[in-house]
């Protein structure tokens, strides 16, 4: 009888000792699943202490989550959201992490963590890639409400960041991934920090938007950028990445340097080799206005406003090479007015046609003023219409010798082997010569000095490169 008793409480410790996990929430030994459930932190705390496999889906986590120092079981976290964020300081991962399609209120932080590579095979459709054995870590259409840090962390296998939304700063500082990272269309809409990072075995930025961005590592040879956006953006690097990603890249202007522009013209020389003709001129643009800005905190400002006004207004240091020959236009219209008044009014000015013709065996020029006048002796006996056709032509006829006049003064100076003005003549079925008289003159050589400078910027942003 005594035997009995002691085999009825052996059954019955077998029984408790059978039915502990479902008092800790686990639908079998080593594994922690919750659907569409309120959950606190805590009991997710003690479920991967335990070394549970976790798998949270629609789920809403209350309080802050932090991983202990080891985790061994697989965390599988989706469209779930963290009330108060979540933090991984000095943990160790010994099995693949997934993040997807979760919400993140709070500040989520990554520091002094080691995640080993994954054992299982896992089918990524989405970037049209064959299976990848050792797959690391998945953050998968998170939402990151609040500051994310990831510091002084190394992460195995391949590490994927898939359609994120930072919605404010984010950090990765002294970050190690030992196998391939890729960000694809990551939106980094605040300010972000990428300092210190190594690439061991390359990565990938594809269709991510870098705002107010600080890009500071020193080998960046083997991770491609493609497809993205730059704007205001700090890059300073001593190996740049391969030109063929950075050209599909839009908002190239926008880069800067704060010491280093290494980088900068690691990735510009690379665009000249490679032929892409239009991002180098963009990378030029950048460097050429950071330099003129830090000629203004030197207090440099004579340089400073020459640089201003002479080569970034005009042509954007290279960049805008038609804009030259736009201005020139400007220039032309208003001389042309200028002229027009001139010949019209009769005042502070005159535009005189030299005519040269043969007398007596002997050369001499007929001067005749562009001036649009009627003798009044030869219209009182035309009809009206008459006289409105002779009004038209005649100020046609005066509108046109200033305008060519106009033309003629801004190619007035050539520049090298290109001497326009010389070449407007012979269009002419006769030898005549143009000249200003007064004010005119004057008009005629600021308007000459300057459409010089616009069509030597406009030859020389085109067919070389003044500004490197």
């Amino acid at each position: 009888m005594g035997w009995n008793k002691y085999k009825v409480a052996l059954v019955v410790l077998l029984a408790c000792c059978s039915a502990a996990p479902l008092c800790f929430g686990a639908d079998e030994r080593g594994t922690y699943r919750r659907h569409r459930d309120t959950i606190w932190a805590e009991e997710l705390e003690v479920a991967l202490e335990r070394g549970d496999d976790i798998y949270l889906d629609s789920c809403y986590v209350r309080g802050r989550f932090d991983f202990p120092d080891s985790v061994f079981g697989q965390v599988n976290v989706s469209n779930t959201t963290f009330e108060s964020g979540v933090g991984a300081s000095g943990t160790k991962f010994h099995s693949e992490v997934y993040f997807t399609s979760d919400t993140l209120n709070g500040i989520f932080v990554l520091q002094h963590s080691h995640l080993a590579a994954g054992q299982e095979w896992l089918q990524i459709s989405a970037l049209g890639q064959k299976p990848i054995k050792t797959l690391g870590t998945v953050f998968r259409d998170c939402v990151f409400r609040s500051r994310a840090l990831f510091i002084s962390s190394e992460i195995a296998g391949l590490c994927l960041f898939e359609k994120l939304r930072f919605d404010s700063s984010v950090t990765f500082s002294d970050m190690v991934f030992v196998d391939s990272v890729v960000f694809d269309e990551a939106d980094f809409k605040h300010s972000v920090g990428f300092s210190g990072m190594k690439f061991e075995s390359g990565g990938v930025f594809r269709s991510c938007t870098f705002t107010n961005a600080r890009i500071e590592t020193e080998d960046l040879h083997d991770v491609r950028f493609s497809n993205g956006v730059f704007d205001d953006v700090i890059f300073e690097t001593s190996m740049p990445p391969p030109a063929s990603g950075m050209a599909s890249m839009s908002g190239l202007t926008t880069l800067s340097y704060i010491n280093d522009p290494t980088g900068l013209q690691g990735v510009r020389q690379s665009f000249k080799t490679d032929g892409f003709r239009r991002q180098e001129r963009q990378l030029t643009f950048a460097l050429k206005r950071r330099e003129n800005e830090i000629n203004r905190q030197n207090g440099d400002w004579v340089t400073y406003y020459l640089n201003l006004v002479l080569f970034d207004w005009t042509c954007d240091y290279g960049m805008s090479y038609l804009r030259p020959l736009r201005y020139a236009t400007y220039v032309w219209v208003v001389c042309t007015l200028i002229y027009a008044f001139f010949a019209l009014w009769r005042r502070g000015g005159d535009i005189v046609v030299l005519t040269p013709h043969k007398k007596n065996q002997s050369l001499t020029l007929t001067e005749e003023p562009i001036r649009y006048y009627l003798n009044p002796e030869n219209t009182r006996s035309r009809k009206r219409w008459r006289l409105y056709a002779t009004h038209v032509t005649r100020l046609g006829k005066t509108l046109l010798g200033v305008m060519f006049f106009s033309l003629m003064s801004a190619f007035n100076i050539g520049f090298r082997d290109f001497k326009f003005g010389r070449w407007l003549r012979l269009l002419l079925t006769k030898e005549i010569y143009i000249k200003a008289v007064g004010w005119a003159r004057t008009v005629s050589g600021i308007q000459a000095l300057l459409s010089v400078y616009f069509f030597a910027l406009f030859i020389l942003s085109y067919f070389g490169r003044p500004f490197e």
